[in-house]
């Protein structure tokens, strides 16, 4: 079993964004949230490229003591990990990354480098 430590890390502001539409405004301000009713919009994406695959297990024991030990913005990083010629890490957050979202797990899969030559 891997055991994680604790690595507070806090964020630059730029780290925290809003979802913006392709011209730069909050959905909010988009032309089609003008007026009394909304406008649907929709996009699709595809990306082809090859593939690797590969897991790593992130366990978490005792959840509860966990979240209560952190603060909103806190959290653990696991070790190191390569898959697909790459090093990887996962960042934990018990109580949200942000103000935003105290009231939610956040996980994030980091890319630390690229380990292919």
């Amino acid at each position: 079993m891997e055991t994680l430590r604790s690595i507070p890390f806090p964020l630059p502001d730029s780290s925290i964004s809003s979802p913006e539409t392709p011209h730069g405004q909050s959905p909010l301000q988009s032309p089609a949230f003008t007026g009394a009713r909304a406008v649907a919009m929709s996009s699709t994406s595809k990306i082809f490229a090859a593939t690797e695959g590969g897991h790593h297990l992130l366990r978490l024991e005792n959840y509860s003591s966990t979240k209560s030990a952190f603060l909103n913005g806190q959290g653990v990083k696991s070790h190191p990990f390569s898959i697909g010629g790459h090093r990887w890490s996962i960042r934990f957050y018990p109580n949200g990354i942000n103000a935003f979202c105290p009231r939610y797990v956040s996980l994030y899969l980091v890319l630390e480098e690229s380990v292919a030559s």
